[in-house]
């Protein structure tokens, strides 16, 4: 990632918006800084923070934390369970609760599914089809592999294995 303005001119708009009383506005600004930041200055101590999972976590944090920040913007308003559950919920909704439920649910389910009771494994199996069915390109990759295990396992002898030898005409 390159940039090029200092770290000062990213907080700017933080300050900008705190001095001039939009608190909320200024939440929501701090938690893209907060993000960026941990993406850029963590992603060398956690390389994961740059994969799928890293990113779809820092996504939903950010969504989360974000509706937080505009609920709390209500004068008066206090930090509760109810509003952690409802805030996680416009989270996953904001940071794309397909996308979300796909990275993060279906590999704990793909290391789960030997371990669930035989009652739930077709259910299991049936909600992996439906997260994980193969698209084409999965189609084509299994074609190939087969077929370059099937010239490993037979490989070609050349024409004159098919056709015989020249000097064998009679």
């Amino acid at each position: 990632m390159t940039t090029t303005g200092s770290m000062l001119d990213m907080l700017s708009p933080v300050y900008e918006a705190f001095a001039g009383g939009h608190y909320a506005y200024c939440a929501a600004l701090g938690i893209i800084l907060l993000v960026a930041l941990i993406k850029r200055y963590g992603g060398d101590m956690w390389p994961a923070l740059h994969g799928d999972l890293g990113g779809s976590l820092l996504t939903l944090a950010a969504a989360a934390a974000t509706a937080m920040a505009t609920a709390l913007a209500v004068p008066g308003a206090h930090i509760t369970l109810a509003l952690l559950k409802s805030s996680l919920l416009v989270g996953v909704g904001a940071a794309g609760g397909y996308s979300m439920l796909k990275r993060l649910a279906m590999p704990a389910l793909l290391a789960l599914q030997a371990k669930l009771p035989l009652w739930a494994q077709p259910i299991c199996r049936l909600v992996l089809w439906i997260f994980d069915k193969p698209t084409a390109v999965d189609a084509q990759v299994a074609a190939a592999t087969a077929g370059a295990a099937a010239v490993a396992a037979a490989p070609p002898q050349g024409a004159a294995a098919t056709a015989g030898k020249p000097t064998d005409v009679a």
